[in-house]
């Protein structure tokens, strides 16, 4: 009887630790530069108060503060879904300006869910030493 309780608690236990991997796995396509320089997330956003239930955002996975962010494309196989350039300093409401930095903000794009079968890339180009790069990679 005794070994019957344990074995029906340690059942249950892994049934819930399955269940919230899968909750917090699923949903979510992501990848990483090759440099190991970006990271790009496109999830589900589980906030019922927005409007669009996916999100795309990217961080810097490195230290390397010396990069200068230009440009982020976000592509479902060969189309544009969003183009961001404008990184121009601003003021919030308070009157405070503020130096925009796109990591500053990381979700820059919100829409429906990944259609299956498609391609998602996020190209990144930045600037270091007055050389130019661009970093393309594809979510999965």
């Amino acid at each position: 009887m005794k070994k019957k309780n344990i074995l029906i608690v340690v059942s249950l236990f892994f049934v819930i630790l399955v269940g919230l991997y899968w909750y917090s796995s699923s949903g979510k396509i992501s990848g990483k530069s090759e440099n190991n320089m970006w990271k790009a997330t496109y999830k589900k956003n589980r906030d019922p108060s927005e409007v669009y239930g996916w999100e795309a955002s990217i961080k810097q996975s490195n230290k390397n503060k010396d990069a200068v962010v230009k440009k982020i494309i976000f592509q479902e196989d060969d189309k544009v879904l969003v183009e961001v350039t404008d990184f121009t300093p601003g003021k919030s409401e308070d009157g405070i300006a503020h130096k925009i930095n796109p990591l500053d903000y990381p979700d820059f794009y919100q829409a429906d869910a990944p259609k299956k079968g498609l391609t998602y890339k996020i190209s990144v180009t930045w600037e270091k030493n007055n050389k130019q790069h661009t970093d393309t990679f594809t979510l999965d």
